[in-house]
């Protein structure tokens, strides 16, 4: 079962202002969002559990392997998907025969499933394509190569919607209850549904990662028509209000990613880190 131990890590451009600031977190099997806002080293911090960035100081374990000293047997573990990332060879076809054999664990029975969902063979000159049917066939890729830890740098870039579907059921289908899949994205809501956990990063620390169940276990995000009293943050809506209170009462709700952004990246990220880390509730919620 695949384990990420990002430790203290630091780094900077070089003399340029850091980057990522003694940022720690623990990302285990399944979804991981990571969100932020721009220019804070969500693709940074992409990089170096890729074995592509060294930091200054720190470390990334992919189950206690430092990734940074780029062994293959680590390294055939990990895929990174970069933002309009150029493959380089002609034709995925060629990707199978002289790339993939290095992934021990790829499967062309896959691949060919994901690019027929994506109605490609695998011959198409890459170079030719458009941008988001380079981006399609980059993807089906990706998610054939049963890495236990595979990197996705806002992979719907350039899919439209009936794409950016298709994506999400293909990367559903690729998990196993083993690997790790981390998702830097702004396009949040088509995804929502996928996250099974959710790292945020911000001024190059990682104050909160943590699972959707611990997050809507200690966290509710409401409608309604008037302000909560006492609601940890609030924003006027269609028709009301949108709020994100303790949960003390058993709510079931799910994430709005939208409104924690906006609450993380406005000042309340402390308040809100500390509630999700708290073993018992000790505020009152609404009924």
């Amino acid at each position: 079962m695949a384990e990420i131990e990002i430790k203290d890590i630091s780094f900077s451009y070089g003399k340029g202002r850091p980057v990522l600031i003694e940022a720690s977190a623990t990302l285990r099997p399944g979804i991981n969002l990571l969100m932020g806002p721009n220019g804070t080293g969500k693709t940074t911090l992409l990089k170096i559990m890729a074995g592509m960035l060294q930091p200054q100081s720190g470390q990334c374990l992919i189950d206690y392997h430092d990734i940074s000293l780029r062994r293959p047997e680590a390294l055939r573990r990990v895929f990174y998907l970069a933002d309009e990332a150029q493959m380089p060879l002609p034709t995925i076809a060629d990707m199978v025969r002289l790339h993939a054999p290095f992934y021990p664990n790829f499967s062309e029975k896959r691949l060919w499933e994901n690019l027929s969902d994506f109605q490609m063979d695998g011959t198409e000159q890459l170079a030719q394509m458009s941008l988001g049917s380079r981006r399609k066939a980059n993807l089906a890729y990706a998610l054939s190569l049963g890495v236990d830890v595979l990197l996705l740098d806002e992979p719907a870039n350039g899919l439209d919607i009936l794409a950016k579907k298709t994506l999400n059921k293909m990367i559903a289908r690729s998990m196993t209850d083993d690997n790790i899949v981390v998702i830097a994205t702004h396009t949040v809501m088509e995804m929502e549904h996928l996250f099974d956990a959710v790292t945020f990063i911000d001024h190059g620390a990682l104050p909160l990662s943590a699972s959707v169940e611990d997050i809507t276990g200690r966290l509710a995000f409401v409608s309604t028509d008037r302000p909560v009293p006492g609601a940890i943050y609030s924003e006027p809506g269609v028709g009301g209000y949108r709020s994100i209170v303790r949960n003390t009462g058993g709510i079931e709700s799910q994430i709005d990613y939208v409104l924690m952004f906006v609450a993380m990246a406005q000042g309340n990220a402390a308040t809100l880190v500390n509630i999700i880390n708290e073993k018992e509730d000790e505020c009152d919620g609404i009924d």
